[in-house]
């Protein structure tokens, strides 16, 4: 795993560092670590990633957990939805940081339930260990163990885009009345 915000990464044996501002730097949790081990022993299986311009950085783990990297280090879990359900490629996956975020503490996430893919907003507290409150903004998108998109980011039009994937059907990105 290496992270990218723009511009090169760098890889070393102790540390990822992005070359682009904020500079954000993943460093092992002990001197003995490695990079990797960070990656490897302290991660469960990341899927995706979205930065606040001061270098926060929110990432979720494809078993249900969206947490926040403070600037210091300091790895806090925001939300784990109750009914996150992975498998295969399917579980936490899409997460974006909503652009008015300075005002109004919106992240967005798509994620597996037990029935469907979704995507859900969520309000972080000012304390930024949790939630406040959660909306559920689509919801019915077929889920599969591959194939289930759940990419979230804003466009250039300031909305909210999101792949769906074709949740294991081959014919739902060609059927106009899908979803998928």
């Amino acid at each position: 795993v290496i992270a990218r915000r723009g511009g090169t990464s760098a890889r070393s044996a102790s540390a990822y560092q992005v070359n682009a501002t904020p500079t954000l730097t993943l460093t092992s949790p002990s001197e003995e670590g490695s990079a990797d081990d960070f990656a490897t022993t302290w991660l469960n299986n990341p899927w995706d990633m979205s930065f606040l311009p001061d270098g926060r950085m929110f990432f979720t783990e494809r078993p249900g957990p969206v947490k926040l990297r403070l600037t210091n280090g300091t790895i806090n879990t925001i939300v784990t939805p109750a009914d996150v359900a992975p498998a295969g490629e399917a579980g936490m996956m899409g997460i974006a940081v909503d652009p008015g975020y300075a005002s109004n503490n919106f992240i967005y996430a798509c994620y597996t339930a037990g029935s469907d893919n979704r995507v859900v907003r969520y309000h972080v507290n000012a304390t930024q260990n949790g939630t406040d409150a959660s909306t559920v903004l689509v919801q019915g998108l077929s889920k599969a163990n591959f194939h289930d998109g759940c990419r979230v980011r804003f466009g250039p039009d300031g909305k909210l885009w999101v792949t769906t994937g074709d949740g294991g059907v081959g014919t739902h990105p060609q059927n106009l009345d899908s979803v998928n």
